[in-house]
């Protein structure tokens, strides 16, 4: 039924020649072929699907590495691009060490490190990072909100309630947001301005008023006025008035 070559000995069966192929029992296609100071070749239907060279093994275009029971992941490339596909469940990423994504060989764009941040990269410029307490921003931001009217929204459940801090070089210099978080007294239900030396009011580049820590009043002598002849304050309550 079956032809067979059977070596029992304790010694090793060799085949020797500078190249040997395995054909089909037509002798009309490729199934194995070795060759001397060259690669090892298999293949599918007369295909080459695995071949090694002088650097590993060769997976040719659209060879898919398959794992998983029905071939749940599969690695390739299909001509143009490099495909990880996952079928089923999820996709992990697991390192020990520090996990780097970088495009045009060693440009960074996307280092996760272990116990530490993950930082986000823009022309190999950092431009997000995890810390310990949130985030860190580096640059310009621009938030699109596109169809939503909250595109922008500051949320805590401290005491101080939610607020921004303006800093230069680390040092705190302007807040603005829930009172007790510009530590200007009120309660979390009042909005408040904290600011370090004077207050502008300006349009189209050019300050109009002013507030420091004596006084409001215009950024110039008898330019501005306060209110006009159709839009009049109604009252105003002062212990004195000058004219």
């Amino acid at each position: 039924t079956n032809s067979y070559i059977n070596d029992t000995g304790t010694g090793r069966l060799k085949l020797q020649s500078n190249q040997v192929q395995i054909r089909n029992a037509a002798n009309t296609e490729n199934m194995a072929q070795f060759t001397e100071n060259g690669a090892v070749e298999l293949y599918f239907n007369n295909s080459v699907k695995f071949e090694t060279n002088t650097n590993g093994c060769l997976l040719g275009d659209n060879v898919k590495l398959q794992l998983g029971g029905s071939a749940d992941l599969q690695i390739y490339h299909g001509g143009t691009n490099s495909i990880i596909q996952n079928s089923t469940g999820d996709l992990y990423f697991k390192n020990t060490n520090n996990l780097f994504i970088q495009v045009n060989d060693n440009e960074a764009a996307i280092y996760a490190r272990p116990n530490g941040a993950v930082e986000l990269y823009y022309d190999n410029s950092k431009k997000f990072e995890t810390t310990s307490t949130g985030v860190s921003v580096f640059g310009l931001q621009t938030i699109n909100g596109g169809s939503t009217d909250t595109p922008f929204k500051i949320n805590a459940t401290a005491t101080n309630g939610p607020h921004m801090r303006f800093q230069k070089d680390g040092s705190d210099l302007h807040f603005i947001g829930c009172a007790p978080g510009t530590a200007a007294g009120g309660d979390s239900e009042d909005l408040a301005i904290r600011f370090k030396d004077q207050l502008f009011f300006n349009r189209n580049g050019t300050n109009f008023a002013k507030i420091d820590d004596t006084a409001f009043y215009p950024n110039s002598t008898n330019t501005y006025d306060l209110g006009a002849s159709s839009k009049r304050w109604r009252n105003i309550y002062t212990n004195d008035l000058h004219l």
